[in-house]
C-alpha cells in the first residue's frame, strides 16, 4: 500500500515505530509468530533481530517490505525488521487490505492489538541429534 506510514501508526510493547516505518518507506508490515510466511518464505533477516525467530519465544516479529522486497522472498530474500516484541498495537486511519491469516478483507478505521495469548504443548515425533523435544 503506497504510503502506508501515512495511514498508520504502530507501537511495539508500547513503543511508537511508525517514525521507522516512514523512514524505511514500507509498503506492507508482516506480523509473525512463526519463522515462514507465504507459501515457505522465510522474511525475518536472521541478522536484523536480537533473536532468531522461534514459534515458542513469546516475541511477534513484525518485518516491513516494500514492493521490491516482496516478489524476492519467493527467491530467498528477506524484508526489513522492524521489531520483535510481546504486544503489538496498530492504528488505522483509513479504510485499507489486509491480509488475516491469509484471508485478504478491507479493514475500516481501527485499533488492532495482538499479543501471544496461549501456549499449548505439542507432540513431535524426536528425531536423531534434537535432544529438546519432549
Amino acid at each position: 500500500w503506497k504510503n502506508l506510514a501515512e495511514l498508520v501508526t504502530l507501537e511495539c510493547d508500547g513503543k511508537d515505530i511508525t517514525p521507522k516505518l516512514k523512514e524505511l518507506r514500507v509498503h506492507a508490515i508482516v506480523f509473525l509468530n512463526i519463522p515462514s510466511y507465504g507459501g515457505g518464505t522465510h522474511p525475518w533477516n536472521k541478522s536484523g533481530g536480537q533473536y532468531e525467530p522461534n514459534t515458542d519465544d513469546g516475541l511477534i516479529e513484525v518485518v516491513g517490505l516494500t514492493t521490491y522486497q516482496l516478489p524476492l522472498l519467493q527467491a530467498g530474500g528477506h524484508g526489513t525488521c522492524i521489531a520483535q516484541c510481546r504486544s503489538a498495537k496498530i492504528i488505522t486511519s483509513k479504510t485499507i487490505p489486509m491480509q488475516v491469516d491469509g484471508e485478504a478483507c478491507k479493514v475500516k478505521p481501527s485499533i488492532i492489538e495482538m499479543s501471544l495469548l496461549n501456549k499449548a504443548v505439542m507432540l513431535a515425533k524426536k528425531k536423531p541429534g534434537r535432544t529438546n523435544v519432549q
